[in-house]
């Protein structure tokens, strides 16, 4: 996929919230939803809620994919954070 093509999936890009998640994402993929909550709620203080609903929105957009292993989400970029800040 052509760097314009992912801008146009992008769907208005990221907002600073969901920056920040995918923020975590690019440092561990693979991580789960539980860890990524973990590793969030050191900095933010958001719900759990607030968080599934932010990775709901990142895999709407294409820059996150979710795959379920043992009845646990793990999530990976599809991205590099240089072609997601450089939308």
């Amino acid at each position: 996929m052509l760097d314009h093509e992912v801008k146009d999936n992008c769907i208005g890009c990221v907002t600073n919230a969901e920056y920040e998640i995918l923020r975590i994402i690019w440092h561990y993929p693979g991580i789960s939803t539980k860890d990524i909550y973990q590793a969030i709620r050191r900095r933010q203080t958001w719900r759990p809620s607030t968080v599934k609903t932010l990775l709901f929105r990142l895999v709407s957009k294409s820059l996150v994919t979710k795959d379920t292993y043992y009845h646990q989400a793990h999530y990976y970029a599809q991205y590099s954070e240089s072609i997601v800040v450089w939308m």
